[in-house]
């Protein structure tokens, strides 16, 4: 029932006047991205340099469990209204994708058109990506075939 409250909220929180992104789910972003091996610089918008994406230490092993911390942070950057900008919601959007319940993807698609509505054209793919994903999860057909399972063989 708590994740249909937040779900509301985000759909009908009021857009701020000039609001800035926050840069707590900006953090999250880019550490969620550089565990799956894209380096983005501290402004999530940018890539680092070579030089420097080298000097970072490699958690592609064990970011299942960082996964997890992340989620909590960012729900309770929801459940405090602190996300307010079309970023904010699509950095959201990005990490509840890399949950593990059919939940955090329909959130995510939430997540998505909600900063699809805040302006950030981008987020488009992201919808079809989260509604794909949480579709599958619960048994279901996508509609735009956008998630794959992948056999691995002995």
């Amino acid at each position: 029932m708590r994740i249909f409250l937040v779900i509301l909220c985000c759909l009908f929180a009021t857009r701020a006047v000039q609001a800035q992104d926050n840069s707590s789910i900006r953090a999250l972003f880019v550490e969620d991205q550089r565990d799956r091996g894209l380096p983005y610089a501290d402004d999530a918008v940018h890539m680092l340099p070579k030089a420097e994406a080298d000097k970072l230490p490699d958690h592609s092993q064990d970011f299942g469990l960082r996964d997890v911390g992340r989620l909590k942070q960012v729900k309770t950057l929801l459940e405090n209204g602190s996300l307010q900008t079309a970023h904010d919601f699509r950095y959201a959007a990005i990490l509840f994708q890399h949950g593990q319940q059919s939940d955090d993807y329909l959130m995510a698609h939430v997540l998505a058109i909600r900063a699809v509505g805040l302006g950030d054209l981008s987020s488009q793919n992201l919808a079809t990506l989260t509604l794909d994903r949480y579709l599958q999860s619960i048994g279901r057909g996508q509609i735009f075939g956008s998630q794959y399972l992948t056999e691995s063989y002995a």
